[in-house]
């Protein structure tokens, strides 16, 4: 009997495994192509992807048992997954978008809105304040510093080690006398060193600076992107302390941020705050002194804006409080407080280098042990020395001369360091544009004396009457001494003028003396080393020219406190007449006393100028 055949029948469709697979695998493609166009939040994206493939697996399910059960709809599964899919993705793709769109226009809209009037006067205040410190010409006439942010290394180094590196990488050593190496005053046995290792110079800077930057660099603001993705922009500290030498344009840089921010800040709800406060003279500094001083600051808006807005807290003049650890710590212990540590942006606190050096950087509460990196200010480069003295108010040939003088290779070096030499910018390129080529041997004092001596003859004032308006200066600068050598920057009155070295309280002056020293006054007047405040009150034009007349009229070293900083430039400037190593016996007795830091600094600095004076110059010439 023939065997029967069976009729060869198709298989079922739930025997094509890879075709559902295929088709499935289209619908997951065709969804995902979707996400990444509208989504930027990766949690966000693994989340749909999970949805997605959840609901792949669902479909394929469906595909598989559908020839062994029966649904109405199950020829309908694979288009209703597709559109399922690919929909649902491109409705929550476009529901993203719109979301995003909708955010973006309430920040344009609120960065648009006009901040409160307190708030808003209280910006332009800012504004107005700095603008007119330079009569409305800030921006063109303010030469900006170079700033070097330090590497952790150099953060926890030695500060004027430090700064002496960078200045000789910068500026080279070869051909410069030592007075005139600026930054901490003298390099001392950095100098040799670098004129025969110059690789490891380079060494050190290398390991100590992050990069130059600029000041307005220092508002630059580094981004963060959502979730695990984080990248920075600028890579600025949010505590940044900036240290430099006096007169090296610390405060006038403070100034530019807040005018500059302030700016920024008038019309928009999202720009930070500038908040610029002072701390010179302060006395028992805590925390809520310091936040007394920022609402003080912000006056009648203060409620408005603390603990609501966002800060750039602007700090001048560390080193320059009664007690600067004690400061410092309470920088510290405001920026662990609410509303501070959440809403300051940013915070720069300037200090003088040498003095942060001796008084802060070597104990607990230094501002390196608080999270914030150091940045130093080495000053005008050539370009901004340049600008800043042919938009200066010396005559046109003092700029010539000045301008000549940094032309020349062979003395270019020292000139511009004598420029950058701790004193004020304008009195000193005054000083150097009256300045022989020679004189760039001589030291500070010597320096000091020859400009003075060319104010009185410029204005015909020789002699004998010359020398008594001399003599009229050091008695005034030495009486103003009387309250204290911290407060000798006071303004003085006629009995300064007599040679009583005192508080004068009641004493009954004959009027006729009065009348010969306002006479004598009104004729310094016309040096310019002097300005008329008023009501027969007067100011030096500068302290470090006060200083230089308080050191030519000491006699008695008895009162100097080499350990007090205030006396510095005074016993600096003593240094350099011809009875100088008296400066530097005191000064060694207190370092042999007391030896801290700021006492090897300074011994340092007075032995520097007595050797250069010893090689150099005769020693005809002193306080007369």
């Amino acid at each position: 009997m023939a065997a029967v055949r069976k009729p060869r029948t198709s298989p079922p469709d739930n025997e094509h495994p890879l075709r559902d697979l295929l088709l499935v695998a289209g619908i997951v493609l065709a969804a995902l192509q979707v996400i990444p166009v509208y989504v930027s939040s990766r949690t966000t994206v693994l989340v749909i992807v999970a949805a997605v493939v959840v609901a792949s697996g669902f479909a394929y399910f469906l595909l598989r048992v559908r020839g062994r059960v029966e649904f109405p709809w199950k020829r309908a599964a694979l288009p209703l997954g597709v559109v399922a899919l690919f929909g649902g993705a491109t409705f929550f793709g476009q529901y993203s978008l719109r979301t995003q769109l909708n955010a973006i226009a309430d920040a344009n809209t609120a960065a648009s809105m006009e901040p409160d009037p307190d708030l808003r006067r209280y910006l332009d205040a800012a504004f107005d304040e700095h603008s007119s410190q330079w009569n409305g010409q800030f921006e063109r006439l303010y030469a900006r510093p170079t700033l070097y942010l330090l590497t952790r290394v150099g953060t926890d180094a030695k500060p004027t080690e430090v700064q002496n590196c960078i200045l000789l990488w910068r500026s080279g050593s070869a051909g410069i006398g030592k007075e005139f190496v600026g930054v901490a005053g003298i390099a001392g046995e950095t100098l040799p060193q670098t004129a025969n290792d110059i690789d490891h110079t380079a060494q050190r800077y290398l390991s100590y600076v992050q990069r130059p930057m600029a000041d307005s660099d220092l508002l630059n603001r580094n981004t963060k992107g959502e979730g695990d993705s984080v990248s920075t922009v600028d890579d600025i500290p949010r505590c940044i302390l900036v240290l430099g030498d006096p007169a090296s344009g610390k405060s006038s840089m403070l100034d530019r941020i807040d005018m500059i921010q302030a700016r920024r800040a008038r019309g928009s709800m999202t720009e930070p705050i500038p908040v610029l406060i002072r701390l010179k003279g302060l006395a028992g500094p805590d925390p809520d002194l310091l936040h007394k001083m920022v609402s003080e600051r912000l006056g009648a808006c203060s409620p408005k804006v603390l603990g609501k807005r966002n800060l750039v807290l602007l700090v001048d003049a560390l080193d320059e409080t009664v007690n600067p650890v004690a400061t410092s710590e309470a920088i510290a212990k405001l920026m662990s407080r609410e509303p501070y540590s959440k809403t300051v942006d940013r915070i720069i606190v300037t200090g003088r280098v040498l003095n942060y050096t001796s008084t802060i950087h070597g104990y607990p509460q230094a501002l390196r042990y608080k999270g914030f990196t150091t940045a130093i200010l080495y000053g005008l480069d050539q370009t901004a020395i340049e600008k800043r003295i042919l938009s200066s108010s010396l005559a046109s040939d003092q700029k010539s001369k000045i301008m000549q003088k940094l032309a020349d290779d062979s003395s270019r070096s020292a000139w511009l360091q004598f420029l950058r030499m701790p004193m004020n910018f304008d009195l000193i390129s005054e000083i150097m544009g009256e300045l022989e080529p020679g004189d760039i041997g001589h030291g500070q004092t010597e320096i000091l004396r020859r400009f003075v001596k060319n104010r009185f003859e410029q204005k015909n004032i020789v002699g004998a009457e010359r020398d008594a308006g001399i003599s009229l200066l050091r008695t005034i600068a030495l009486n103003t001494l009387s309250d204290g050598v911290s407060a000798r920057s006071r303004e003085f009155g006629l009995k300064d003028g007599l040679a009583r070295g005192g508080a004068y309280g009641s004493i009954d002056v004959p009027g006729a003396e009065l009348d010969a020293i306002r006479r004598r006054l009104s004729d310094l007047l016309l040096t310019g080393l002097i300005q008329d405040k008023g009501g027969d009150r007067y100011k030096f034009c500068h302290l470090n020219l006060q200083d230089f007349f308080i050191s030519e009229a000491l006699h008695d070293l008895s009162e100097v406190d080499p350990s007090d900083v205030a006396w510095r430039q005074i016993i600096l400037f003593f240094a350099g007449r011809s009875d100088g190593d008296l400066a530097l016996k005191l000064v060694k007795e207190h370092r042999d006393a007391n030896a801290t830091q700021y006492l090897e600094e300074l011994l340092r600095q007075v032995n520097g100028i007595r050797e250069s004076l010893h090689q150099n110059l005769p020693l005809s010439y002193g306080a007369k």
